[in-house]
Protein backbone atom coordinates (compact mmCIF):
# COMPACT_ATOMS: atom_id res chain seq x y z
CA UNK A 1 0.00 0.00 0.00
CA UNK A 2 2.76 2.39 0.80
CA UNK A 3 4.69 1.76 -2.08
CA UNK A 4 1.72 2.71 -4.39
CA UNK A 5 0.75 6.19 -2.11
CA UNK A 6 4.34 7.45 -2.96
CA UNK A 7 3.85 6.32 -6.63
CA UNK A 8 0.87 8.73 -6.45
CA UNK A 9 2.33 10.95 -4.67
CA UNK A 10 5.30 11.03 -7.21
CA UNK A 11 2.98 11.60 -10.00
CA UNK A 12 1.27 14.55 -8.61
CA UNK A 13 3.97 16.00 -7.53
CA UNK A 14 5.64 16.30 -10.77
CA UNK A 15 2.16 18.08 -12.32
CA UNK A 16 2.34 20.94 -9.46
CA UNK A 17 6.10 21.28 -9.29
CA UNK A 18 6.03 25.09 -9.33
CA UNK A 19 3.31 24.99 -6.38
CA UNK A 20 5.73 22.44 -3.89
CA UNK A 21 8.87 24.74 -5.18
CA UNK A 22 7.23 27.39 -4.17
CA UNK A 23 5.89 26.38 -0.91
CA UNK A 24 9.07 24.95 -0.05
CA UNK A 25 11.00 28.12 -0.55
CA UNK A 26 8.72 30.55 1.26
CA UNK A 27 9.10 28.29 4.35
CA UNK A 28 12.89 27.73 3.98
CA UNK A 29 13.57 31.65 3.02
CA UNK A 30 11.74 33.00 6.09
CA UNK A 31 13.25 30.48 8.17
CA UNK A 32 16.83 31.51 7.07
CA UNK A 33 16.24 35.26 7.23
CA UNK A 34 14.66 35.25 10.67
CA UNK A 35 17.95 33.09 11.84
CA UNK A 36 20.01 35.66 10.13
CA UNK A 37 17.96 38.62 11.56
CA UNK A 38 18.66 36.89 15.59
CA UNK A 39 22.27 36.37 14.99
CA UNK A 40 22.51 39.95 13.85
CA UNK A 41 20.90 41.39 16.97
CA UNK A 42 22.73 38.56 18.99
CA UNK A 43 26.11 40.51 17.38
CA UNK A 44 25.64 44.01 17.29
CA UNK A 45 22.42 45.26 19.21
CA UNK A 46 23.24 45.62 23.07
CA UNK A 47 21.35 45.39 26.17
CA UNK A 48 17.22 44.83 26.10
CA UNK A 49 17.23 44.90 22.32
CA UNK A 50 19.80 42.11 22.36
CA UNK A 51 17.69 39.47 23.53
CA UNK A 52 14.07 41.07 22.24
CA UNK A 53 14.95 40.70 18.90
CA UNK A 54 15.98 37.37 18.84
CA UNK A 55 12.75 36.40 21.11
CA UNK A 56 10.42 38.07 18.54
CA UNK A 57 12.37 36.20 15.84
CA UNK A 58 11.33 33.07 17.28
CA UNK A 59 8.14 33.90 17.82
CA UNK A 60 7.46 34.89 14.08
CA UNK A 61 9.58 31.53 13.23
CA UNK A 62 7.07 29.52 15.08
CA UNK A 63 4.29 31.49 12.84
CA UNK A 64 6.09 30.41 9.91
CA UNK A 65 5.97 26.58 10.73
CA UNK A 66 2.70 26.46 12.21
CA UNK A 67 1.33 28.20 9.19
CA UNK A 68 3.58 26.15 6.48
CA UNK A 69 2.49 22.88 7.87
CA UNK A 70 -0.78 23.72 7.91
CA UNK A 71 -0.46 25.48 4.00
CA UNK A 72 1.11 22.20 2.58
CA UNK A 73 -1.27 20.16 4.66
CA UNK A 74 -4.34 22.03 2.70
CA UNK A 75 -2.75 21.69 -0.77
CA UNK A 76 -1.71 18.15 -0.36
CA UNK A 77 -5.02 17.27 1.17
CA UNK A 78 -6.94 19.28 -1.74
CA UNK A 79 -4.16 17.10 -4.44
CA UNK A 80 -4.81 13.73 -2.46
CA UNK A 81 -8.90 14.89 -3.00
CA UNK A 82 -8.61 15.20 -6.40
CA UNK A 83 -9.49 19.21 -5.92
CA UNK A 84 -6.87 22.02 -7.10
CA UNK A 85 -4.73 23.41 -5.42
CA UNK A 86 -2.37 26.37 -6.10
CA UNK A 87 -0.13 28.71 -3.80
CA UNK A 88 -2.69 31.15 -2.90
CA UNK A 89 -4.43 28.25 -0.92
CA UNK A 90 -0.64 27.66 0.66
CA UNK A 91 -0.52 31.67 2.07
CA UNK A 92 -4.47 31.44 3.02
CA UNK A 93 -2.95 30.02 5.98
CA UNK A 94 -0.50 32.82 6.89
CA UNK A 95 -3.60 35.00 7.85
CA UNK A 96 -6.50 35.34 10.53
CA UNK A 97 -7.87 32.92 12.54
CA UNK A 98 -6.30 30.54 10.52
CA UNK A 99 -2.78 31.43 11.65
CA UNK A 100 -4.27 31.52 15.11
CA UNK A 101 -5.15 28.44 14.70
CA UNK A 102 -1.84 26.93 13.28
CA UNK A 103 0.62 28.29 15.66
CA UNK A 104 -2.23 27.06 18.35
CA UNK A 105 -2.13 23.58 16.68
CA UNK A 106 1.79 23.32 16.74
CA UNK A 107 2.47 24.91 19.96
CA UNK A 108 -0.48 22.41 21.90
CA UNK A 109 1.47 19.28 20.14
CA UNK A 110 5.40 20.12 20.81
CA UNK A 111 4.03 21.04 24.38
CA UNK A 112 2.73 17.28 24.74
CA UNK A 113 5.65 16.06 22.92
CA UNK A 114 7.61 17.98 25.31
CA UNK A 115 5.90 16.31 28.28
CA UNK A 116 6.24 13.03 26.81
CA UNK A 117 9.37 12.92 26.06
CA UNK A 118 10.95 13.66 29.31
CA UNK A 119 8.81 11.52 30.76
CA UNK A 120 10.30 8.86 28.88
CA UNK A 121 14.05 10.03 29.09
CA UNK A 122 13.70 9.74 32.96
CA UNK A 123 14.80 6.24 33.48
CA UNK A 124 17.68 6.57 30.74
CA UNK A 125 18.60 10.37 32.65
CA UNK A 126 19.01 8.44 36.21
CA UNK A 127 20.90 5.08 34.77
CA UNK A 128 23.62 7.74 33.20
CA UNK A 129 23.42 9.70 36.31
CA UNK A 130 24.25 6.78 38.11
CA UNK A 131 26.74 5.36 35.86
CA UNK A 132 28.88 9.19 36.10
CA UNK A 133 28.76 8.65 40.01
CA UNK A 134 29.73 5.50 40.53
CA UNK A 135 32.88 6.03 37.69
CA UNK A 136 33.72 9.07 39.65
CA UNK A 137 33.46 7.14 43.31
CA UNK A 138 35.16 4.32 41.32
CA UNK A 139 33.75 1.18 40.92
CA UNK A 140 34.23 -2.72 39.89
CA UNK A 141 35.00 -3.58 36.40
CA UNK A 142 31.96 -6.76 36.06
CA UNK A 143 29.52 -4.09 38.00
CA UNK A 144 30.25 -0.62 35.77
CA UNK A 145 29.89 -2.84 32.66
CA UNK A 146 26.81 -4.25 33.73
CA UNK A 147 25.53 -0.58 34.58
CA UNK A 148 26.87 0.63 31.22
CA UNK A 149 25.42 -1.68 29.30
CA UNK A 150 21.73 -0.60 31.18
CA UNK A 151 22.44 3.11 30.02
CA UNK A 152 23.17 1.52 26.50
CA UNK A 153 20.03 -0.12 26.18
CA UNK A 154 17.55 2.57 28.28
CA UNK A 155 19.12 5.56 25.72
CA UNK A 156 18.35 3.01 22.81
CA UNK A 157 14.74 2.25 24.17
CA UNK A 158 14.61 6.36 24.93
CA UNK A 159 15.29 7.00 21.22
CA UNK A 160 13.02 4.31 19.70
CA UNK A 161 10.25 6.02 22.08
CA UNK A 162 10.71 9.63 21.10
CA UNK A 163 10.78 8.22 17.46
CA UNK A 164 7.63 6.91 17.73
CA UNK A 165 6.10 9.58 19.81
CA UNK A 166 7.20 11.83 16.76
CA UNK A 167 5.51 9.20 14.02
CA UNK A 168 2.19 9.82 16.42
CA UNK A 169 1.70 13.47 15.63
CA UNK A 170 2.30 12.95 12.01
CA UNK A 171 -0.89 13.41 10.73
CA UNK A 172 -1.91 16.29 13.13
CA UNK A 173 -1.87 19.17 10.44
CA UNK A 174 -4.06 17.12 8.24
CA UNK A 175 -6.36 16.40 10.82
CA UNK A 176 -6.40 20.23 11.08
CA UNK A 177 -6.19 20.76 7.46
CA UNK A 178 -9.79 18.84 7.58
CA UNK A 179 -11.33 21.39 9.75
CA UNK A 180 -10.81 20.52 13.32
CA UNK A 181 -9.70 22.80 15.75
CA UNK A 182 -6.36 23.51 17.36
CA UNK A 183 -6.84 20.86 20.72
CA UNK A 184 -9.03 18.48 18.47
CA UNK A 185 -6.10 18.10 16.03
CA UNK A 186 -3.76 16.78 19.13
CA UNK A 187 -6.37 14.76 20.23
CA UNK A 188 -6.93 12.98 17.46
CA UNK A 189 -3.74 11.88 17.20
CA UNK A 190 -4.44 10.52 20.25
CA UNK A 191 -6.99 8.49 19.33
CA UNK A 192 -5.15 6.74 16.05
CA UNK A 193 -5.82 2.65 17.06
CA UNK A 194 -2.40 1.03 17.05
CA UNK A 195 -2.73 -0.43 13.55
CA UNK A 196 -2.90 2.63 11.99
CA UNK A 197 0.41 4.35 13.75
CA UNK A 198 1.94 1.24 12.47
CA UNK A 199 1.53 1.91 9.14
CA UNK A 200 2.17 5.70 9.86
CA UNK A 201 5.10 4.13 11.66
CA UNK A 202 6.16 1.72 8.34
CA UNK A 203 5.48 4.98 6.31
CA UNK A 204 7.98 7.15 8.51
CA UNK A 205 11.28 4.62 7.83
CA UNK A 206 10.45 4.15 4.45
CA UNK A 207 11.48 7.76 3.98
CA UNK A 208 14.77 7.25 5.97
CA UNK A 209 16.55 6.96 3.14
CA UNK A 210 15.00 9.59 1.21
CA UNK A 211 15.64 12.05 3.89
CA UNK A 212 19.39 11.19 4.48
CA UNK A 213 19.50 11.58 0.51
CA UNK A 214 18.26 15.08 0.87
CA UNK A 215 20.53 16.19 3.01
CA UNK A 216 23.93 14.90 1.14
CA UNK A 217 22.54 14.49 -2.46
CA UNK A 218 19.07 14.95 -3.66
CA UNK A 219 17.59 18.80 -3.20
CA UNK A 220 15.61 19.49 -0.58
CA UNK A 221 12.83 20.65 -2.55
CA UNK A 222 11.79 17.65 -4.34
CA UNK A 223 11.99 15.20 -0.86
CA UNK A 224 10.23 17.59 0.54
CA UNK A 225 6.88 17.34 -1.30
CA UNK A 226 7.46 13.83 -2.05
CA UNK A 227 7.12 13.31 1.71
CA UNK A 228 3.89 15.86 2.10
CA UNK A 229 2.14 14.52 -0.62
CA UNK A 230 2.90 10.92 0.63
CA UNK A 231 1.65 12.18 4.03
CA UNK A 232 -1.75 13.39 2.70
CA UNK A 233 -2.15 10.03 0.58
CA UNK A 234 -1.85 8.01 3.42
CA UNK A 235 -3.92 9.77 5.46
CA UNK A 236 -6.71 9.83 3.42
CA UNK A 237 -6.91 6.08 2.84
CA UNK A 238 -6.73 5.62 6.53
CA UNK A 239 -9.00 8.20 7.78
CA UNK A 240 -11.33 8.16 4.55
CA UNK A 241 -13.97 9.91 6.67
CA UNK A 242 -12.21 12.36 8.54
CA UNK A 243 -10.61 13.70 5.25
CA UNK A 244 -14.32 14.78 3.62
CA UNK A 245 -15.11 17.29 6.03
CA UNK A 246 -14.74 20.84 4.41
CA UNK A 247 -11.30 21.93 4.02
CA UNK A 248 -10.17 24.40 6.40
CA UNK A 249 -9.53 27.40 4.19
Amino acid sequence: MISHIKLRARALQMQHRALFLGAFFIQSGAAVLLFAVSALAILYLRDFFRFFVPALCALLRLCVTGAGSLGSALCCLALAQGRDASLSRFLSAFHGKTLLRAVASLFLSAAAQGVLGAASSIPAGVLVFLLLRCLRRGFEKPAALLLFFCCVCAVCATLWLLFRLHVLFLPRSFFLASGAGARESVRACFRIAPDEQKQFLRFRRSFFGWMLLGVLLVPLPFVWGYFEQSRALLLKTLFPASTKTKLAA
